[in-house]
């Protein structure tokens, strides 16, 4: 016996849908087809070894949500050319045994309940509608949220607007008041910006007639320091003259010493001489005599 899944989503053709609760089976209360034969393991021991032994006498099917989608799970019984298996052995923990068997009971119990329903639907279509009311109210509500979260930041970008616009004319008003306060005190200070104009005027008017007189001393000076440049000259030329006249007077002076010197020889050589011719004639009258 083999498993086959039918997935049903809401965007799914009506065929499909129509085909799917078309071949939904009847299942019977007491459903004696399928017999679960456990055989007891020994204590202590690994999983337990169950016997599943189902006859193609009825399919069933199992239906369940997977996050939007609906599963159809049905079990067909094999075809006519395949050869059914004595017994299936698989090694399953109990609590899968147990988790299948709950399953079971829960569909047996949802088909129990709409079964005698007024309008025959198939569970298969109560879930889609199930599903599409949900989606719709889902979708409602994002589309509120949606518009409450962009009035809401509209909301946000309008009061941080006024918030921006509030501290500009606060910073606005206190900008205005420093310029006032900034004209009164340039006013002060222009008024004594010109008392002092008028007292530096009037000393400038003073310093510029001592500069004045000053200017007139000063060339004044000039001219008598032109005049003491000219009287300097002339004295440097003086003093030259007089330096040259200095060394020719000892020039002169050295001659004259010089001359002094050869007059004194001369004198000398002259008493030596008239000595001599004394001595001369004394010895020529020695001799006469």
């Amino acid at each position: 016996m083999k498993a086959r899944s039918l997935i049903l989503d809401d965007n799914s053709s009506t065929e499909s849908r129509a085909a799917a609760s078309r071949g939904r089976p009847t299942r019977e209360a007491g459903s004696e087809s399928n017999m679960v034969k456990e055989k007891e393991a020994p204590a202590g021991k690994g999983p337990r070894t169950f016997e599943v032994r189902s006859t193609p006498v009825e399919p069933s099917r199992a239906i369940r949500k997977d996050k939007g989608k609906a599963v159809l799970t049905e079990k067909v019984s094999p075809r006519q050319d395949e050869v059914p298996s004595a017994g299936i052995k698989m090694r399953t923990p109990r609590k899968r045994i147990t988790e299948v068997l709950l399953l079971l009971q829960y569909l047996d119990r949802k088909r129990e309940k709409y079964a005698g329903a007024i309008i025959i639907r198939s569970y298969v279509e109560i879930l889609r509608k199930s599903t599409r009311i949900k989606v719709a109210v889902a979708s409602a509500v994002a589309v509120k949220e949606r518009q409450n979260q962009s009035t809401e930041t509209r909301y946000q970008v309008l009061q941080k607007r006024l918030a921006e616009e509030i501290e500009k004319r606060r910073y606005s008003e206190k900008a205005y008041e420093g310029l006032c306060e900034d004209v009164e005190r340039t006013k002060y200070v222009t008024v004594n910006l010109l008392s002092r104009l008028e007292a530096c005027q009037t000393a400038f008017n003073a310093e510029s007639l001592r500069v004045d007189e000053l200017t007139a001393a000063a060339e004044k000076e000039q001219e008598y320091d032109t005049e003491l440049a000219a009287r300097a000259k002339k004295l440097a030329e003086y003093e030259a003259a007089r330096i040259s006249d200095l060394e020719l007077i000892e020039k002169l002076e050295a001659r004259c010493n010089k001359l002094w010197s050869q007059r004194t020889q001369a004198e000398e050589q002259l008493c030596n001489m008239e000595t001599r011719l004394t001595e001369a004639e004394g010895m020529n009258q020695q001799l006469s005599e």
